[in-house]
């Protein structure tokens, strides 16, 4: 992995947004998502993890982009999610 951006969605007054940050390494991942519960201000939502963009080469030097999506869904009492 050479480079990567991670997505957060957050909800306001105009409906969701997306809010995009790059990163270097698997450390500054890490520390974006630990990071993303303290980052709401007053009146915000708390971003949620959308998805995780990675991109590189492999080893024949081809370029390279893997994404990971994360998706919520919750159901009513009683009813499978």
């Amino acid at each position: 992995m050479t480079e990567g951006t991670i997505v957060f969605h957050m909800w306001d007054e105009q409906g969701i947004r997306e809010i995009e940050q790059p990163f270097g390494s698997l450390d500054e991942l890490f520390s974006l998502c630990v990071k993303a519960g303290d980052s709401a201000g007053a009146g915000e939502s708390t971003p949620r993890l959308h998805r995780v963009i990675l991109r590189g080469e492999d080893a024949q030097g081809k370029a390279r982009t893997i994404t990971l999506a994360f998706e919520s869904v919750s159901g009513r009492e009683g009813t499978p999610a």
